[in-house]
């Protein structure tokens, strides 16, 4: 999937016990570089965002939202056309979110929005504790991935 066209990822995240400074995400392409953005917990800040793997300035956004012991439900648009990534916590299930309800947005790197993508990986790790993902939905609308 890419080059152009939508896509949506959704699924539920949730911090078990205690947990410190790692990364739990959703990632694509098996994991790291410039071709894999991740969406969940980002390393190191406990907080829910988009992290293009880049390394460079401008390659994170992060959400106001801490990852805690509640359940959220985390949507990511990916806007092959626009090559946009937007994140929204916990949208209302009944309609598409609309852009400005996203809580964080990234432009995608030239090179992901090129090669799309074919795999969809859970990764966490650097953590005292641990992660739950449940119900990873993939379509190419909103309502594909309504639970």
């Amino acid at each position: 999937m890419g080059g152009s066209g939508t896509v949506w990822i959704g699924f539920l995240i949730r911090q078990n016990p205690v947990t410190l400074s790692g990364y739990a995400v959703v990632t694509l392409n098996e994991g790291f570089g410039p071709t894999a953005p991740g969406f969940g917990v980002i390393f190191g800040t406990g907080i829910y965002g988009i992290d293009n793997d880049t390394g460079l300035p401008h390659s994170q956004a992060l959400t106001t939202v801490a990852a805690s012991a509640d359940t959220v439900w985390l949507v990511a648009k990916l806007d092959f056309t626009a090559a946009r990534e937007t994140l929204f916590v916990d949208p209302f299930r009944g309609s598409e979110p609309a852009a400005d309800e996203s809580q964080a947005h990234l432009r995608m790197t030239p090179e992901f929005q090129a090669s799309g993508f074919s795999r969809i990986d859970l990764k966490e790790g650097f953590n005292v504790g641990s992660y739950t993902f449940d119900e990873v939905r993939v379509g190419t609308t909103f309502r594909d991935i309504r639970p």
